[in-house]
């Protein structure tokens, strides 16, 4: 299902039916997700390479099709799924799928890391220290990926790393303003 969706980027100019094919482009990669919950979750670890190979396709191809709300959650679980074990866990074909998939999650984590940013700063009452908690978090982990993904494309991750230094800059403000406690890390 998701090698044969194919993301066309002949049609983009025309600016106005791009959202509707991206739309229906990302319909078809996410009804994929589902199939590959047995293969993340097997004991085999041949079959749980393969999904998460499967998973990486998917996500890279909703973020190059500019879904990047759709590839956040796609890779933010195959991250999750292939975290590394122990420190010594950083070599082979699992670390291959992790480097690229950390490309592809910090790039569509920064692209897509405004409307949260905007909702905890309306957050009212106790709703405000866990959504900037979550934000906050989001990103460390982003940073961290394109920091181990940076060498695929540098001036991408560059770019990138810029926009999430610019959101860090804003941190002692938004702890100041919201007193979280304890203190937001």
């Amino acid at each position: 299902m998701i090698e044969r969706a194919v993301w066309d980027t002949a049609g983009q100019k025309d600016t106005a039916a791009v959202r509707p094919r991206r739309a229906a482009f990302a319909e078809k990669v996410d009804s994929a997700r589902p199939y590959l919950r047995p293969g993340l979750n097997s004991p085999d670890s041949t079959q749980r390479l393969a999904a998460s190979v499967i998973m990486l396709t998917g996500g890279s191809k909703l973020a190059q099709a500019g879904a990047y709300d759709r590839a956040y959650v796609w890779l933010d679980t195959l991250l999750q799924v292939i975290a590394p074990k122990s420190p010594a866990d950083t070599l082979g074909p699992k670390q291959q799928v992790r480097v690229n998939a950390s490309f592809w999650y910090g790039l569509s984590s920064v692209l897509t890391l405004n409307g949260p940013y905007q909702d905890m700063t309306k957050a009212k009452g106790a709703e405000r220290c866990p959504k900037a908690r979550a934000v906050f978090d989001r990103l460390t982990r982003t940073k961290q990926a394109l920091q181990l993904a940076g060498a695929i494309h540098p001036p991408t991750a560059d770019q990138m790393l810029g926009f999430v230094r610019q959101y860090e800059q804003a941190k002692p403000q938004v702890q100041k303003a919201f007193k979280c406690s304890p203190p937001l890390s």
